[in-house]
């Protein structure tokens, strides 16, 4: 399984695993379900934030069939107490 680092924007992080159970990433680092996403708050202005959440990927969906842009995914987010 791998860790994959992700920057974040305030708005998205936030509300993500709360309200917004899911994650939309371009697929190019190769995700796969068991893998953990660590959502870091970036700002534009000030880089980083200091705050951040991990999340284990329990579904991706792939395919422009779905409405889901060529090269994009959709990762459902699991809160999982071995990773916090």
């Amino acid at each position: 399984m791998t860790v994959h680092q992700l920057k974040t924007l305030p708005e998205f992080f936030q509300v993500a695993g709360s309200l917004k159970p899911f994650e939309v990433r371009k697929d190019d680092r190769g995700f796969k379900i068991g893998d953990t996403l660590w959502l870091q708050e970036w700002t534009e202005k000030g880089g980083y934030t200091g705050l951040s959440k991990k999340y284990k990927v329990s579904y991706i969906l792939r395919g422009e069939q779905w409405g889901i842009m060529e090269g994009y995914c959709v990762m459902g987010l699991e809160q999982d107490v071995r990773i916090r």
